[in-house]
């Protein structure tokens, strides 16, 4: 499956970041970044990264 286009007012490198993290299975690399990007819980990135990797097919 291929990145879904960034929503309008989002980076689209920022995207592709963190895709590129869960795609690797690097989880709490993500996690991390969401929470240092988007000022998330650690429950609300964790819950992120959960829909982008079953969005992959990788949950």
């Amino acid at each position: 499956m291929t990145v879904p286009p960034a929503a309008p007012g989002v980076d689209p490198k920022w995207e592709i970041r963190l895709y590129g993290l869960v795609r690797s299975g690097d989880r709490s690399g993500a996690i991390r970044f969401l929470q240092s990007t988007r000022k998330m819980t650690r429950v609300q990135a964790s819950q992120r990264v959960d829909k982008i990797a079953a969005d992959l097919g990788m949950a």
